[in-house]
């Protein structure tokens, strides 16, 4: 029976299926996981992963995952500045790369930071574009023996004036929080 054939049959039902066919001489085997979803076509992962701890529960979650990170890789390069250098000298290129990297970690900091602090659901996507304002002033505070404390309270005023998510009831039902994420710092 063909895998199509059979998939299409059993439409509506997660599966897990060992899969094998012949190359030449040799027989390659791996496993087939298919995830009904919302739309027409269904999800279908093939993997080498042993069944054993690659539960089908566990594949179809970590397969959720892939457009977190996705977004991540999409931060680094649109707002940790990753998409381009002007160097030759590999050595220079890996140190922007760090660099930039932190700078987008100390961005998801404030963007936690904040949302810890206040209670509301923050955007880290805003956060990253305008979170070069804040650290500017943490910066600042720094050379110059000021008061970190008060150049920090003034960026986490900052974040949660107009950084704020959008619609985090929506996304509580259908985006960021379905995946049982919660909200860092919410009160219940």
């Amino acid at each position: 029976m063909r895998l199509s054939s059979f998939i299409a049959q059993h439409a509506d039902r997660r599966m897990v299926l060992d899969v094998e066919y012949e190359r030449g001489k040799c027989r390659v085997g791996f496993r087939v996981v298919v995830l009904p979803g919302h739309e027409k076509s269904m999800t279908r992962l093939c993997t080498n992963l042993p069944r054993t701890p690659f539960s089908l529960d566990l594949v179809s979650r970590l397969y959720r995952f892939r457009w977190q990170i996705e977004l991540l890789f999409k931060e680094w390069k649109s707002y940790a500045s990753l998409h381009k250098f002007d160097t030759a000298n590999e050595h220079i290129a890996a140190g922007l790369i760090w660099a930039s990297l932190c700078a987008a970690v100390l961005k998801r900091f404030l963007a936690h930071a904040a949302q810890l602090i206040g209670g509301k659901p923050i955007s880290t996507r805003r956060v990253a574009m305008c979170a070069g304002h804040i650290i500017d002033e943490i910066v600042t505070a720094l050379l110059a023996y000021a008061s970190i404390a008060s150049a920090f309270r003034d960026g986490m005023a900052f974040l949660l004036a107009n950084a704020r998510r959008s619609n985090p009831k929506r996304d509580r039902e259908t985006g960021r929080l379905r995946s049982r994420l919660t909200v860092v710092g919410a009160r219940s």
